[in-house]
């Protein structure tokens, strides 16, 4: 019987103990007082304050979007207020760009590739601009293969072809060749009328041998000057193969010459 009443009297030193250390709710308010900004009077009339709305208490939509007044900067804040910037960890691959949501992100992935996180790699398959390729190409296991023709070899990018060949294939080479006749007038001085005469001559000559097609009947006297070339005419060569890499045909316009330039 001594134990309980022993019991009895530590539980009210106890209560009135914590009633010297803990104050209620009106007294301790007394103590440290704090006013809210927030629902307060006329709060509506004010403009929209982000450490007033959303810091200090938790806002809703409608309050945040008072405070930006822009509809697209509310739902980037919105998305970001509600659970954190899911775009943080950066979840998009091979360089896509990541935009935040509500309980989700979206990738925007660039060219070549797709997926949620854009981590699947689209094949440029040889239908789409020839796979890269220069020359040849082809599908191996689901990825491009590139090969060159005779007399080409891969470049290090595995898509171009180059060579060292001087006659490659697709380059059009002409048989025939051509020489071209320079003629210099000599230096004469007036001291000398019947040289520059001649000399005269000599050039007309020249024109009229040109100008006249060369006939076995030409006689001897003709006057020609000394190491006088004729070139033969020159036609464009046609390509005998059925199909050209990186070669086109030469009009004939490029292939004329003129004897005197």
């Amino acid at each position: 019987m001594l134990w309980f009443h022993r019991l009895t009297l530590g539980l009210l030193l106890l209560h009135l103990a914590a009633a010297q250390v803990f104050l209620d709710n009106q007294a301790a308010n007394q103590v440290l007082t704090r006013r809210r900004r927030a629902n307060s009077f006329l709060e509506e009339f004010k403009q929209g304050n982000m450490e007033r709305e959303c810091v200090e208490e938790r806002c809703e939509w409608e309050e945040a979007r008072e405070i930006f007044e822009n509809k697209e900067k509310t739902n980037e804040f919105w998305a970001k207020y509600v659970d954190g910037d899911a775009c943080e960890s950066l979840p998009c691959a091979h360089g896509g760009h990541c935009k935040d949501a509500v309980g989700s992100y979206s990738c925007f992935c660039p060219a070549g590739y797709q997926g949620f996180n854009c981590e699947i790699v689209i094949p440029e398959l040889c239908e789409s601009t020839n796979g890269g390729c220069e020359h040849y190409c082809k599908v191996v296991r689901g990825s491009v293969q590139c090969s060159c023709t005779v007399g080409y070899f891969l470049a290090s990018d595995d898509k171009s072809c180059h060579s060292n060949q001087t006659f490659k294939c697709g380059a059009v080479i002409s048989a025939d060749t051509r020489t071209v006749f320079r003629y210099v007038r000599q230096n004469v001085t007036t001291e000398n009328p019947t040289e520059w005469n001649t000399t005269d001559r000599d050039t007309d000559s020249v024109k009229q041998k040109i100008d006249s097609p060369p006939s076995g009947n030409s006689t001897d006297d003709q006057i020609m000057p000394e190491n006088a070339v004729f070139e033969e005419p020159v036609n464009a060569v046609m390509a005998t193969m059925t199909r050209i890499v990186n070669g086109e045909d030469c009009p004939p316009e490029n292939v004329r010459g003129r004897l005197f330039s």
